[in-house]
C-alpha cells in the first residue's frame, strides 16, 4: 500500500521501519496523546495511527514524537487521495526528529481492523524508492526467465523442424519373426525372399531385414549408422550380443565356399558331358583328306 513521506522530518531508514501499530488517542493528535506501552527491548518500535484535519501536519508529528512514537501514520478522511504532507513553520521542521507518512481512508480501515484484533498489527514501512527497486529486480528476473522460456521452445520446435524423426530414430531395433501375410516380402540387402519362420530385425524407419543381413551392415558402419533403403541414421546398443560380426563374417564364408564348391561341381559335370559328346573322326577322313582326290566314276 503507498504511503508517501512528509516533505518535513528525516527520511525512513534505507531498510525501511518495523513496529507495532497503534491508534492515537485522541484521533487526530492535535494535543498530546497516550503513551506507547513499555517496549518488550530496545529494538522495539511503536508507529501511531493518526486522523488527518483539524490542525496542522507538524503539530500532529511533534506530538507523536513527543509520546515516545517511532513514526506518524496520518491518514486521509472519506478519500483514498495521498497529499504531501507539509508545514510552514521553521521551528517546528527543526525540531522534528522522526519520520512520517500519508496513506488514503481505505488502507486506514484495514490498519483499524488489524490494531483491533488480538495479535494487534505489526507493520513495515519502506521508502518508495527501495520498493521501486525491489519492483524493478522482480520484473527483471520475471523477464529473464520469460525470455529463457521462449527461446527454449523455440530452439525445440527449430529441432523437431529440423529433424522430425530424431526421437523415432532413437528407438533401437526391433526383432520379429516372419509370418505370411506380413507387409514385407523381401529383403533389400540379400535380396531374398522371406520364408515362414525367419527373425527379422525392424528398424526405426520400419524398414524389415534379415537379422543376419543387417547385422552386418550395421557393423561395417563405423560411426553413423544408416537405413539400407531410405538412409536415415538408426540407433544400435553398444553393446548387444546379436550383433556378432565375427559370426555373421564366418557364415558369408562358409557360403561362400559352399558356393564355390557347387559351381566346381557343376563345371567338372560340364566338361564330362563335352568329352562324351566329341566324336572321333573316321579314318576315311584322314585318308580323304591326306590322298589326292579321287575320279568319279562312272556307273556301269
Amino acid at each position: 500500500m503507498r504511503a508517501p513521506p512528509a516533505l518535513f522530518g528525516p527520511p525512513l531508514p534505507g531498510k525501511g521501519l518495523t513496529g507495532y501499530l497503534i491508534e492515537a488517542m485522541p484521533a487526530n493528535a492535535c494535543h498530546p496523546i497516550e503513551s506507547p506501552p513499555a517496549p518488550r527491548n530496545s529494538s522495539t518500535a511503536f508507529i501511531v495511527l493518526i486522523r488527518s484535519y483539524d490542525c496542522t501536519f507538524g503539530a500532529k508529528v511533534r506530538h507523536t514524537q513527543q509520546d515516545g512514537y517511532r513514526d506518524a501514520l496520518v491518514h486521509n478522511v472519506n478519500s483514498r487521495a495521498l497529499v504531501d504532507m507539509a508545514t510552514g513553520m521553521e521551528e517546528i521542521q527543526q525540531w522534528i526528529a522522526i519520520s512520517s507518512v500519508f496513506t488514503g481512508e481505505a488502507t486506514s480501515k484495514l490498519l483499524k481492523k488489524v490494531c483491533h484484533s488480538d495479535e494487534g498489527a505489526h507493520v513495515i514501512l519502506v521508502p518508495e524508492y527501495y520498493l521501486y527497486r525491489v519492483i524493478n529486480i522482480l520484473v527483471a528476473i520475471v523477464t529473464g526467465i520469460l525470455f529463457i522460456v521462449k527461446y527454449t521452445m523455440r530452439y525445440h520446435i527449430w529441432r523437431k523442424k529440423r529433424n522430425p524423426l530424431r526421437e523415432e530414430q532413437g528407438k533401437e531395433p526391433s526383432t520379429s519373426m516372419f509370418n505370411r501375410g506380413a507387409k514385407y516380402t523381401e529383403c533389400a540387402i540379400c535380396l531374398e525372399m522371406y520364408e515362414k519362420g525367419d527373425m527379422l530385425k525392424i528398424l526405426s524407419c520400419s524398414h524389415a531385414y534379415h537379422g543376419k543381413c543387417i547385422d552386418l551392415w550395421l557393423l561395417t558402419q563405423t560411426r553413423n549408422k544408416t537405413c539400407p533403403l531410405c538412409m536415415q541414421r538408426v540407433t544400435v546398443a553398444a553393446e548387444n550380443p546379436d550383433l556378432d560380426i565375427e559370426g555373421c563374417l564366418e557364415e558369408e564364408r562358409d557360403e561362400g565356399n559352399q558356393e564355390d564348391e557347387e559351381d566346381g561341381h557343376i563345371r567338372e559335370w560340364q566338361l564330362g558331358e563335352n568329352k562324351m559328346n566329341q566324336k572321333s573322326p573316321h579314318p576315311c577322313e584322314h585318308l580323304c583328306l591326306d590322298g589326292p582326290p579321287l575320279a568319279p566314276t562312272a556307273a556301269p
